[in-house]
């Protein structure tokens, strides 16, 4: 009977330590309630994707041992998932970090295009004459006494 007890003292210490620890960790740890809107997408990603690759870079060294040590077929065809999705999470993180240099080099090439196309088209103006259709009657009328026939006779 007393160590029917001691059982029941033990069990109850148990319940009461796992509903302790369900009242209190009402919400999973990295969950924000903050709604998702395309302002913050690129944060959320990059955030929620570091995440990812901490723990399972975690999980990698933890079962890597585990593994080392002879493991079933399943257990190993586990880590290896756990590897692939490490890998994939990198993967992700680099691609956004490429896209997102691609996109700033895009932008500084199209700034300095479009500024070299307006040293450009300064240098081409200040070349052309500016003269509208009338200045220039003009200036041939005023010099029309300065001109002279250099038409060549004809002889027979």
């Amino acid at each position: 009977m007393e160590n029917d007890d001691e059982l029941e003292k033990i069990g109850d210490s148990i319940l009461d330590q796992l509903q302790q620890s369900l009242t209190t960790k009402s919400q999973p740890s990295g969950v924000s309630n903050e709604p998702l809107t395309t302002e913050n997408l690129e944060k959320f990603v990059l955030d929620k994707t570091a995440v990812l690759v901490a723990q399972s870079m975690e999980a990698v060294e933890n079962l890597k041992d585990y593994i080392q040590a002879g493991a079933s077929d399943k257990e190993i065809t586990a880590f290896a998932e756990v590897v692939k999705a490490s890998t994939s999470a990198i993967e992700t993180l680099n691609k956004l970090l490429q896209s997102k240099d691609k996109i700033e080099n895009s932008i500084k090439l199209k700034e300095m295009d479009i500024k070299a196309r307006k040293e450009l088209n300064v240098v081409d103006n200040s070349v052309k004459l500016l003269l509208s259709r009338e200045d220039l009657m003009k200036q041939l009328i005023k010099d029309s006494d300065k001109i002279i026939d250099v038409t060549p006779t004809i002889t027979d």
